[in-house]
Order: C-alpha cells, then sequence, then structure tokens
C-alpha cells in the first residue's frame, strides 16, 4: 500500500498555463485533477500486484506507466505469453478496465546482451508487445504496440540483475 501513498503525494492538479488566461488554467487543472482521480483508482487496481512485486508502477511526464517485468512472461528468445506471463496480463487488463483511459501504449525492451542484433532484439521486443496488446484491446481502449530493443535500458548490462531489469514490458496509460 505504500505506492498508494506515494500516488496520493503527487501534484497532478498543479498545472500551470502560461499568459494567465483563467479558463485555460481551469480546465487544465480540471484535466490534471480527472487523470489524478484515473491514475488513483487504477493504482488501488494493481495494488495486490505491486505489492506482490509483480508490477512497478511510476508517473513520468504526466503519463502513468505499468511496467511487467518479462521474466515469468515470456521463455527466452520467444513471444509467446507462458501461462504466468497470461495470467499477469489478464490481471492488468482488468484493472485497466476499471478506468476511463483513451490510449495504452504497450512497448516491449530488451536487454543489451550479446549477440549485439539490434534489429533481432526490436524484433522480439514488438512481438512481445504485440503478445501483450491482444490480450489488452479487448477493452474500451485504443491499444498500440511498439518495440524499444535495447535502446532504453533501466539499469547497466553488465549484471545479471541490470539485464533483467532491462528486459520488460510498458504500458503506457494516456488519459486525455
Amino acid at each position: 500500500m505504500l505506492a498508494l501513498l506515494l500516488l496520493s503525494l503527487l501534484p497532478f492538479a498543479d498545472v500551470a498555463v502560461p499568459g494567465g488566461h483563467e479558463a485555460e488554467r481551469d480546465a487544465a487543472a480540471s484535466a490534471g485533477e480527472r487523470r489524478a482521480t484515473m491514475y488513483r483508482a487504477m493504482l488501488q487496481a494493481l495494488a495486490p500486484m505491486v505489492d506482490a512485486a509483480e508490477l512497478q508502477v511510476e508517473i513520468r511526464q504526466g503519463v502513468m506507466r505499468a511496467i511487467l517485468p518479462s521474466d515469468g512472461l515470456f521463455a527466452a528468445g520467444k513471444s509467446q505469453l507462458l501461462p504466468e506471463g497470461r495470467k499477469r496480463v489478464m490481471a492488468l487488463a482488468r484493472a485497466l478496465a476499471t478506468i476511463q483511459a483513451t490510449r495504452l501504449s504497450v512497448i516491449g525492451h530488451t536487454d543489451g546482451s550479446p549477440p549485439d542484433d539490434r534489429a533481432g532484439k526490436t524484433a522480439l521486443s514488438s512481438a512481445r508487445a504485440r503478445a501483450v496488446r491482444q490480450l489488452l484491446a479487448h477493452g474500451k481502449n485504443v491499444v498500440t504496440a511498439s518495440g524499444a530493443g535495447d535502446s532504453d535500458p533501466r539499469a547497466p548490462n553488465e549484471t545479471d540483475e541490470g539485464r533483467m531489469r532491462n528486459r520488460r514490458i510498458e504500458v503506457l496509460v494516456h488519459v486525455d
């Protein structure tokens, strides 16, 4: 429940609009408040997965990211979801169905371990993102999928732990 506490401290509604236009400022603040309400509802729905360390949630540049480590989602070098991975993605899909997000972006990531085959890593991460998108696309949201390969590491690739952190699926929740 630490995640809920942290989310409640984020200043979503603190939106600055240049030029001092009061109506625009009010509309931006209202949009920020709607986004905060939706993110809190989603985080509440995701709390069991976060508490079980099956999922991480972050907010970057006003966009919520649900991050699924790909270990347990996919076999090494494969893009077909494992039964446990399918279960985790379906739990995420149920949580996403509780909010009014308009767009979801699924991004697959790989580690930077040899061989240094950027095209192959991008293809694998894209195929994995599409596999997750298939399960998320049955809701009311528009869902896109893309692969980043090893281009956006979260940790150095020199250690097993770092490579494990880099292999992931991120679901970006865009609230308009």
